[in-house]
């Protein structure tokens, strides 16, 4: 069953490579949306490293790393790198974000992002037989570098947080084969006060968030819901992502700006296999002094 599963993932890497998927969405917005570097917090990063699918040879091991900030209240900067290997091919992205903020009533904001940068993409064929490597019709070593465009959007208030990411703006090809296909994401977060109080850093709360993700091909969703206690440290809750799949996560946010996170998942489309996924996050954030937090 495995050696059927990786067959199958040799021509998905080799005619067009997805984007990551993160099940701890919230820490990577950055990375799917340049609009939201900066935008609630006037200095944050997160590293985050995904396992998918344990037990299945070849799948996919990811490296989120980002940085943000915000400059004279409306200019917000981001630079984000990824590390994506599937099967026998991996990529690495490198992208600088900018974006401008409106700063509109009441501490909402709207922001308007772009993001520019580099993906390299490489083939690594130790899958081929060695009696075939002079075989012209199979694909050799390979790597190949491309430009990458994104743009964004987002919104944010003190309960509220929307927006909406198109990346790979360009569509990278090698020849008629797309490399990289648009890609859109769009996500939202809503805050929901357990008591009176409207503080919430102060009053615990339940978060509800989500994410879809399209090529315009094939599009799948995130469904979350958390409970944040103990003024904001501590968050625990789980979610369902349409392909089937289960999720459970926990966080700790101490000394008010250091985050430790964990995220599990199970994929149960197959039955022998090993399809839980685990996903570790570690980061920072420092607030503005009025204070917006995820």
């Amino acid at each position: 069953m495995r050696n059927i599963l990786i067959i199958f993932l040799i021509p998905i890497s080799c005619i067009g490579q997805q984007d990551p998927l993160s099940g701890l969405y919230w820490n990577n917005y950055a990375h799917y949306n340049p609009a939201t570097s900066g935008l609630e917090n006037q200095y944050d990063g997160y590293v985050s490293y995904r396992n998918q699918w344990q037990g299945v040879n070849g799948a996919p091991v990811t490296l989120f790393a980002n940085a943000n900030t915000c400059l004279k209240e409306h200019h917000g900067l981001g630079i984000n790198y990824i590390y994506d290997k599937i099967g026998f091919t991996a990529s690495q992205i490198l992208n600088a974000n900018y974006n401008y903020q409106f700063l509109l009533k009441n501490e909402q904001k709207l922001s308007l992002g772009a993001a520019a940068g580099i993906d390299m993409w490489t083939l690594n064929p130790e899958w081929i037989p060695p009696q075939t490597l002079n075989d012209p019709t199979l694909p050799g070593a390979q790597t190949n570098y491309y430009p990458n465009f994104n743009a964004g959007i987002a919104y944010l208030s003190k309960a509220i947080y929307v927006g909406a990411g198109f990346n790979h703006l360009n569509q990278s090809r090698s020849g008629e084969v797309y490399i990289r296909m648009l890609h859109s994401y769009f996500h939202t977060r809503f805050k929901l006060a357990l008591g009176p109080q409207s503080d919430f850093n102060k009053r615990a709360y339940i978060c509800i968030s989500g994410i879809l993700r399209t090529d315009w091909i094939k599009s799948a969703a995130d469904f979350d819901v958390r409970v944040v206690l103990l003024k904001n440290r501590l968050w625990v809750g789980g979610g369902y992502r349409t392909t089937k799949t289960m999720k459970l996560h926990l966080a700790w946010d101490f000394k008010e700006k250091y985050r430790i996170a964990y995220g599990f998942e199970n994929f149960g489309a197959f039955d022998k296999l090993d399809t839980s996924t685990h996903e570790f996050t570690i980061g920072f954030k420092i607030p503005y002094q009025k204070g917006q937090e995820m």
